[in-house]
C-alpha cells in the first residue's frame, strides 16, 4: 500500500524498486525482472537464490517479503526488497 509506514521504516515499494532498476534504460530487452517471494521461514532458501543470482551476474531481481521479519532481514543485507502486504 503506497504511503503506508511499516514497522521497520522507509518502506520500499515495488514501483520505486522498478524505477531504480530500470533508470535510464530504453531498451525493452533490458527491462526484464526476476521476482521471488520469501517469508522469514525460508531465509536460507532466499540467500541460496541470491548467491546464485550474483554468481551468475544477474542483478535484475526483486524480493517480495511476505512478513516484516523477512523485510528487515533483506533490507539489512541490501537486497532489493519490498513488503508485499496484499497476500
Amino acid at each position: 500500500a503506497a504511503g503506508k509506514s511499516h514497522p521497520f521504516g522507509f518502506p520500499l515499494t515495488l514501483d520505486s524498486l522498478l524505477e531504480f532498476l530500470f533508470a535510464g534504460s530504453t531498451d525493452p530487452l533490458e527491462k526484464s525482472i526476476i521476482m521471488t517471494v520469501a517469508t522469514s521461514a525460508n531465509k536460507n532458501l532466499l540467500m541460496n537464490f541470491i548467491c546464485n543470482m550474483r554468481l551468475l551476474g544477474v542483478s535484475n531481481f526483486i524480493v517480495a517479503a511476505i512478513d516484516d521479519e523477512m523485510y528487515r532481514y533483506s533490507v539489512v543485507r541490501g537486497l532489493p526488497v519490498y513488503l508485499e502486504d496484499q497476500v
